[in-house]
């Protein structure tokens, strides 16, 4: 099915925003949303597969504000049924590889990179 940009762009937006959450960070949630060929590249350099990623993200603590922190959230189709999304929260600078598995967007790939919070002007 063919999706408008602006669909998509929501849609990888929401998805994001949820593992920026405790809510998100189901096992759940978790398991359906992330695909089972999964590799992150975390700030340390340390690389996780699926099973890693969801076992570190179950134990670690999400900051409150996190989710509310994202901003110059951005998605570029790179092939069909394939986005990369960029963007940045308080504590780094991320981006992921989104696919649609079986009509629902699954992430791929994901990296953060620590960074300085942006200046303000």
């Amino acid at each position: 099915m063919l999706r408008s940009a602006s669909v998509i762009h929501d849609d990888l937006l929401a998805l994001e925003k949820s593992f920026l959450t405790a809510e998100g960070r189901t096992p759940e949630h978790l398991d359906a949303t992330v695909s089972d060929d999964f590799l992150e590249i975390g700030n340390s350099g340390r690389t996780y597969d699926k099973r890693e990623a969801i076992a570190a993200l179950k134990v670690a603590p999400v900051p409150a504000d996190l989710a509310a922190s994202l901003a110059d959230f951005r998605v570029r189709e790179i092939a069909p049924d394939v986005a990369l999304v960029t963007y940045r929260t308080r504590l780094s600078l991320r981006s992921s590889i989104w696919r649609r598995e079986a009509g629902a967007w699954r992430i791929y790939f994901h990296q953060g990179t620590a960074a300085p919070p942006p200046e303000e002007h």
